[in-house]
């Protein structure tokens, strides 16, 4: 499918108005057209994995904590915190700044902003706590209960809004 557009401009070059015309392929449109969904796409479902993983690493939170306690031992912060911490603090950043976007697009109806900024920042410290016995139990679960409930509402948000795509 091909599209005729027809222009006057004034060229400078001949120093008089030009008639121009654009021809568009608008098979060549539409494959950029199909791209970029497939592309946003491709987005929303790696968004969908790293919440899944967000979610995992509540898990991995919950469950470590009593086995550090029934260890009785302080980890090594350089071999055993640091590196688990930074790979999720990295992971929660990118998730946190795909999140904003998607809020600011998309504008969902259960999902809003401070959810999200608290979210992360409660995270980042349960996340190191969990590798200390001494940790407070009531306050770390309620924290992680938090986070849960939220990753669980935006991975609701995000297979409706695949099942509207797909």
């Amino acid at each position: 499918i091909i599209a005729l557009k027809v222009a006057r401009h004034y060229c400078s070059a001949h120093r008089k108005e030009c008639t121009f015309v654009y021809v568009w392929c608008l098979g060549a449109v539409f494959d950029r057209l199909e791209k970029r969904l497939r592309k946003g796409r491709n987005q929303l479902l790696t968004l969908l994995e790293k919440t899944e993983r967000l979610l995992s690493v509540c898990e991995e939170c919950l469950n470590r904590l009593p086995t550090m306690r029934e260890e009785d031992r302080e980890p090594d912060f350089f071999t055993e915190v640091k590196p688990y911490a930074d790979v999720n603090h990295r992971l929660l950043d990118e998730w946190t700044e795909e999140i904003r976007m998607l809020i600011r697009n998309e504008r969902p109806k259960y999902i809003h902003l401070h959810q999200i900024e608290s979210l992360n920042e409660s995270m980042k410290q349960f996340i190191v706590q969990s590798f200390y016995p001494k940790t407070g139990k009531k306050r770390f679960i309620l924290s992680i209960n938090s986070a849960t409930y939220t990753l669980r509402t935006v991975l609701d948000e995000l297979r409706s809004k695949g099942g509207e795509q797909g």
